[in-house]
């Protein structure tokens, strides 16, 4: 069932990096990143009703256990963000290969938080997913270029995304699911209001809001991608209570950069005025020899 859930949820996030990116495109490069996080803490916002009223065992008492699991929803929401700075800088199909530093990263803190065996065999599969980061993070387009600000921002959000796992799956259990899954989602709509409060991302946000009304086709794109993408991080979550989360980090990380390098393919194929990446043969050489190298790094780690 976990891996069934596993997949089901790659599917779904390499669907909605492409939708990420198409949205970008579409939005002003200083305040793109900021404006999809707040759609996104939108959304989180009237799923949080909802999931009260429809959803079993929510508790609304709170304690420690209650502002860890909100915290995963701030996360979240900074991870997006770095993931979106990233996104702007380069091709879908070479950002996403660098979510294999999620499930290195959710090993270390696994090991050093939930007490799980590290060993010499995790030890070296981290080398080897490093290894296949630091190909990947040389540009061979234009001489020998390192992309610094790539990894670095890919780094941050694979971090904010491994901890917010280990501590989801540190607190939550099958019986719990649904509350540690509503109290996340308050963490993240809570995000979107403190960044309302502040002038400057409420007036770009309201602007943008006014200009998605009147391209319909921009919200309901949007509104589409945000709730695959819930979809799918329901699916990772509950999948991460069924069996260890490494395991479950290291299977969706695994599978998610092949199947994000196969839909870049065929959109720049088939649908270049949406989606258009690099597919000379030296570049996708490039590409696949670091993706193996960080996919089989990461099938190496045993949590």
């Amino acid at each position: 069932m976990w891996i069934v859930l596993t997949f089901v949820a790659a599917l779904l996030w390499a669907t909605t990096n492409y939708i990420d990116k198409l949205l970008l495109s579409r939005l002003h490069v200083q305040t793109g990143p900021s404006i999809l996080i707040l759609f996104s803490s939108v959304i989180a916002f009237f799923s949080v009703p909802l999931l009260f009223f429809f959803a079993p065992g929510i508790e609304v008492a709170m304690h420690t256990s209650t502002l860890l699991l909100a915290s995963i929803g701030v996360l979240y929401a900074l991870g997006l963000y770095f993931y979106f700075l990233a996104l702007q800088y380069d091709d879908t199909s070479t950002i996403i290969p660098f979510f294999q530093l999620a499930p290195v990263i959710t090993v270390i803190l696994a090991y050093i938080f939930l007490h799980q065996h590290l060993g010499s065999q995790n030890i070296i599969a981290i080398i080897i997913v490093i290894v296949g980061g630091l190909l990947l993070s040389v540009d061979t387009r234009v001489g020998i270029r390192f992309r610094k600000e790539v990894v670095i921002y890919m780094l941050i959000a694979s971090l904010c995304f491994a901890i917010g796992s280990v501590i989801f799956r540190g607190l939550a259990t099958e019986d719990n699911f649904w509350n540690s899954w509503f109290w996340e989602q308050v963490g993240l709509a809570i995000f979107g209001i403190i960044l309302l409060c502040i002038p400057g991302y409420r007036r770009t946000f309201v602007a943008s809001m006014r200009s998605a009304f009147r391209s319909v086709s921009f919200l309901t794109i949007n509104g589409v991608n945000e709730t695959i993408t819930l979809i799918g991080n329901g699916c990772i979550r509950f999948a991460s209570l069924l069996a260890p989360v490494g395991i479950v980090a290291v299977l969706s990380n695994a599978i998610q950069p092949v199947i994000v390098f196969i839909f870049g393919i065929a959109l720049t194929l088939f649908f270049p005025h949406l989606i258009k990446e690099n597919v000379e043969k030296k570049q996708l050489l490039h590409k696949v020899c670091a993706i193996i190298i960080m996919v089989i790094g990461s099938c190496y780690l045993r949590p």
